[in-house]
């Protein structure tokens, strides 16, 4: 997997970009042109999330997930859903997905593939969930939680 930065509030199409073998300019194209078939005049892709509706950011967010993570059925509803994932003793990061992690303020979006994270905001892949928390909470200034998983 090649780890590709993010822009502001784009962790979620790096991430899908990651994870489909795709440049980011793709993912945020695509979403940026979904946006405007449903008339919402955006140059960014944090315009898009900061001004839209839940309707209309449910569908966006299946549309994405249908063309860069079609083995889930609902992005919309694994972001949203939140669910309480408990880890006991790490976390498997056997194969590959994606991860959201949480804080009280604030939702992340990072890949994953054999053993590796690779958050759109490091310079390199991280090795071990444990390793990636320790250096998250040092760059994010906070600690984040393990929210949601789901494997490629």
């Amino acid at each position: 997997m090649k780890l590709q930065g993010q822009g502001e509030a784009e962790c979620l199409l790096a991430s899908l970009a990651m994870l489909a073998g795709v440049e980011l300019d793709e993912v945020r194209e695509y979403a940026l042109r979904l946006a405007f078939k449903m008339d919402i005049r955006a140059t960014s892709w944090s315009s898009v999330i900061n001004y839209t509706n839940g309707v209309v950011k449910r569908e966006i967010y299946n549309q994405l997930g249908e063309k860069f993570l079609p083995s889930l059925s609902s992005l919309y509803l694994f972001l949203f859903q939140n669910s309480s994932v408990v880890v006991g003793n790490g976390v498997d990061l056997s194969g590959k997905g994606l991860i959201i992690v949480k804080s009280m303020f604030s939702r992340h979006a990072v890949a994953f593939e054999d053993g590796y994270i690779f958050d759109p905001n490091f310079f390199e892949p991280v090795r071990g969930w444990e390793e990636w928390v320790r250096r998250a909470t040092a760059f994010y200034g906070e600690r984040l939680e393990l929210d949601a998983i789901h494997r490629y």
